[in-house]
């Protein structure tokens, strides 16, 4: 009977550890939780953070080629124009000089 009552006893020590242990494990769990609930936040921050960045990188590149595009646009007109006096030979030399320029600048 001795041996049934320290048997017992030694379980219920048992059985109370475990159950400790099981509220120290809930604890860290949700600690960690926490933990990752703010990352979570700040990635989600830096994220968003990080869309807006593009977009404006992308419309400050796109005004850039529209301007780029404008520019010589203009100066084809304004080649045409300064050329009508002199005739189409001139017009021919400038567009083809244009292009020359753009080829250097590709290579």
């Amino acid at each position: 009977a001795d041996k049934q009552v320290k048997a017992q006893g030694f379980i219920n020590q048992v059985l109370k550890c475990l159950k400790s242990d099981q509220k120290e494990i809930r604890k860290s769990i949700d600690s960690m939780n926490d933990i990752i609930s703010m990352r979570m936040k700040r990635i989600e921050r830096q994220y968003d953070h990080l869309i807006k960045l593009s977009k404006v990188l992308d419309n400050k590149l796109t005004a850039s080629l529209t301007q780029k595009e404008k520019n010589y646009r203009d100066l084809i007109k304004h080649t045409t124009t300064l050329s009508k006096p002199f005739g189409l030979s001139f017009l021919f030399l400038m567009i083809s000089f244009s292009r020359n320029l753009k080829m250097k600048k590709s290579d």
